[in-house]
């Protein structure tokens, strides 16, 4: 409903909603100004069959004189009032009517992708929500941000492994025509239509996916065009055999070429996972009887003796600084020396080596730690 953010700063000010003649209008005249400001400016598609309108939603990017200030923005608008919070802008518009006015909301984004990505999950009603369904079953969860594999890799902790931000890549795999979205919807079942065009689309699972989802089950059961595109999957039939959802995602991996980061992700969180298991102080102190500090020099010249700190450059043959990882935590893609060497040892092979490297240092006087000369250092410190 038009007028809600005003509803505190114009209590008394009248948001009528707006015929599709009206509504066709102010878009146009409002999209020029803006693109007086911005480069990219669109306004996301409203649901097919919409009988009126209560506001004007714009998604905009690059702006041409840098940051974008309210004043700037009020003005190429003629809007009397603005609210802005983030991202998002609301402005209040006089109409021709006495203390009448029209609501446009604005959202500003990052880049490119991030705009055309906004302004598709911003159209079509339950557009955005109904694809995310078809992205299920193949192991792939899509939202605002984009696609990503829906299980997380075996990290610790563990991380979602993200393939794309850009939508028409997105809607290349799902072999879904974005020029066909860009023309345009005349009615709801146009969209249902285009939607069962999906290599996705398949009855049998998209049903049992949505019903073994029992996440936000109310969110969904509110939504009126998510419910009708469940009553079109129940009504048609496909032939359709979808492979497994372990391939398409792996299909996915390399369609967005995302296998390099994947396999480079997994081998070292797969030794990191081998060092936990066999090499804590904990398990040395259990081989050896040792406690408190000297524990720690048997690590360290365990760790010293199969390659130090090191960092490497290239794992599993592929070289780090060739992947392009900056949602990824450096952790996760940071194998040492002595990592490598280790992942390569059995957990008896382990202990053998900390034993000697125990029995070594007890010989040479090296695990005799003075206390109180270590607390005097730390005070002079």
């Amino acid at each position: 409903m038009g007028g809600n953010a005003f509803r505190t700063l114009l209590p008394d000010a009248i948001f009528p909603r707006m015929d599709p003649g009206l509504y066709a209008e102010l878009k146009e005249l409002l999209t020029s100004r803006l693109q007086t400001v911005y480069a990219l400016v669109a306004v996301p598609h409203e649901a097919p069959d919409k009988k009126d309108f209560g506001d004007l939603d714009f998604v905009v990017c690059q702006p041409f004189d840098g940051l974008v200030r309210e004043e700037k923005l009020r003005t190429a608008l003629g809007a009397q009032h603005i609210i802005t919070h983030g991202s998002t802008s609301n402005l209040a518009i006089p109409m021709q009517d006495k203390n009448s006015y029209c609501q446009a909301d604005i959202q500003v984004c990052d880049d490119s992708d991030d705009w055309q990505r906004t302004a598709f999950f911003l159209s079509y009603g339950d557009l955005g929500m109904i694809l995310g369904l078809l992205a299920r079953p193949a192991g792939l969860s899509l939202g605002r941000h984009g696609l990503k594999l829906a299980d997380p890799l075996p990290t610790s902790p563990p991380v979602s492994l993200h393939l794309s931000s850009s939508m028409s890549h997105i809607l290349d795999f799902f072999t879904l025509p974005m020029d066909r979205w860009q023309q345009g919807f005349s009615s709801e079942m146009n969209i249902f239509v285009w939607l069962s065009s999906s290599r996705l689309f398949n009855t049998a699972t998209l049903l049992r996916c949505e019903a073994v989802n029992t996440s936000r089950v109310k969110a969904r059961d509110a939504r009126p065009m998510y419910q009708r595109f469940l009553e079109f999957v129940r009504r048609r039939e496909t032939s359709r055999e979808l492979p497994s959802s372990t391939s398409l995602a792996s299909e996915a991996i390399d369609f967005f070429g995302q296998r390099n980061l994947f396999d480079v992700l997994l081998h070292i969180a797969i030794v990191k996972k081998h060092i936990r298991d066999v090499f804590t102080g904990t398990l040395i102190q259990d081989w050896t009887g040792i406690r408190g500090m000297p524990v720690r020099f048997i690590k360290d010249e365990t760790k010293e003796r199969l390659g130090g700190e090191d960092k490497l450059s290239i794992v599993v043959g592929i070289p780090l600084d060739s992947l392009q990882s900056d949602d990824i935590p450096p952790e996760h893609l940071t194998l040492r020396a002595w990592e490598y060497a280790m992942a390569r040892m059995s957990a008896d092979g382990v202990k053998t080596m900390v034993m000697e490297v125990k029995e070594e240092l007890d010989a040479a006087g090296r695990l005799q730690y003075d206390w109180k000369a270590a607390k005097q250092k730390k005070v002079e410190r």
